[in-house]
């Protein structure tokens, strides 16, 4: 089964419209980008009946939308005083933290020798702080969603973290960032 994008056409800000090629099908795909939501809505020409090309043509469209990112480091240090991360030596300890622990890739997992999983930025454990699949834990936060591109979520549950057992809960800070001179990002 192949699908090639035949045309692709911007149609006002952030809504698009996309002509995917099967065969002789034309599919055409409206869906609508914001920082809250993703709608896909799809519209089958000549096959309205093909669940298989509905299927492939929506992953097509999620998959190509996903949001993880992986941020410079003046990047992240600025989302990070966007969210509220005072731009002093505190932000050059979550900096160090991010990057040793993610190298700034918000989509980074590692499964630990136990069986625990680490997501995000912060590599956020799901065993004390996230849940599969729901809000849970102490953080009350899915853990997959600590894998895109909002970090707000992150933050919040990093910084939980650190008010009940400060950054020495990351390996991360233990290693490579306590006691140290830190890089400074506050001039970013």
């Amino acid at each position: 089964m192949r699908i090639s994008a035949h045309s692709i056409s911007s149609k006002c800000g952030n809504t698009y419209i996309i002509i995917y090629k099967y065969g002789e099908f034309n599919t055409s795909i409206r869906y609508i980008i914001s920082t809250s939501a993703l709608t896909v809505k799809v519209a089958l020409h000549k096959n309205p009946s093909n669940m298989v090309l509905r299927l492939v043509v929506i992953i097509a469209v999620v998959l190509q939308v996903t949001s993880a990112k992986t941020f410079t480091g003046c990047e992240l240090a600025k989302e990070l005083r966007k969210q509220g991360i005072p731009n002093n030596h505190e932000l050059n300890e979550w900096m160090c933290i991010a990057q040793h622990e993610s190298s700034f890739n918000t989509a980074a997992k590692h499964t630990n020798t136990n069986g625990s999983i680490d997501y995000g930025l912060f590599q956020i454990n799901d065993k004390y702080w996230c849940e599969h699949g729901k809000a849970g834990k102490d953080c009350n936060v899915q853990c997959e969603s600590l894998t895109n591109d909002n970090i707000a979520d992150d933050l919040k549950c990093a910084l939980h973290i650190k008010k009940v057992q400060g950054l020495k809960a990351w390996v991360a800070w233990n290693n490579e960032c306590a006691g140290k001179t830190l890089k400074d990002y506050t001039k970013c």
